[in-house]
């Protein structure tokens, strides 16, 4: 799996998505309260994009259907990138209510497309393979993401530290992007050879 050039178009992109994911779930809390924000604001701002999940989970099967599940990670992606940059404008805590209302369809959206993206890819008998690289793609983005993030932000603030990730999240959209207009991505999963 892993000399599909595919695979690691795939991979890479989750991997860089997750290092500014991670960080938005590490410190948005420590960047409100910073901010001079409430309790109940910061609670809000973090669980809002949860209650909009609900409806996205709902509707990413028949839209992954329809339009594909590699161009509705692009579509996630960008909404990421979005996400990120108006975050790095904020200047009222209460900004971020509204602005996470976008994580909604944007987490929902990623994680179904990779997920129905894997199961393409994968030969049935590599599914759970697959699941283990996505899982330790994750993982080491988690660990990356928990020491770059933490020393941007007390070195750019986090208006430099959202402004990052959502290039970051670019350069993830990108990636993809690129990868599916030159390895697009097969329809059936490439069967594994003796030699593989």
């Amino acid at each position: 799996m892993v000399r599909q050039p595919v695979w690691l178009v795939l991979m890479g992109s989750v991997f860089l998505f997750w290092v500014a994911y991670y960080a938005s779930m590490m410190f948005m809390g420590v960047v409100l309260n910073s901010m001079g924000a409430s309790a109940p604001l910061i609670s809000y701002a973090v669980v809002i994009g949860v209650f909009v999940e609900i409806p996205c989970m709902a509707l990413s099967g028949p839209l992954i259907k329809r339009f594909g599940a590699d161009r509705m990670l692009l579509f996630a992606l960008a909404l990421q990138v979005i996400r990120f940059f108006l975050l790095s404008r904020m200047t009222d805590p209460a900004w971020a209510i509204a602005i996470n209302l976008i994580n909604g369809p944007g987490f929902v959206f990623s994680w179904n497309s990779i997920l129905s993206l894997i199961s393409r890819l994968a030969p049935p008998s590599l599914l759970a393979t697959a699941q283990g690289f996505f899982t330790a793609a994750t993982g080491l983005a988690g660990i990356a993401s928990s020491i770059i993030s933490g020393m941007l932000l007390d070195q750019v603030g986090f208006s430099g530290l959202f402004l990052i990730l959502s290039m970051v999240c670019m350069a993830s959209f990108i990636l993809f992007g690129l990868g599916m207009l030159f390895r697009p991505i097969p329809d059936q999963p490439v069967q594994p050879t003796m030699a593989d």
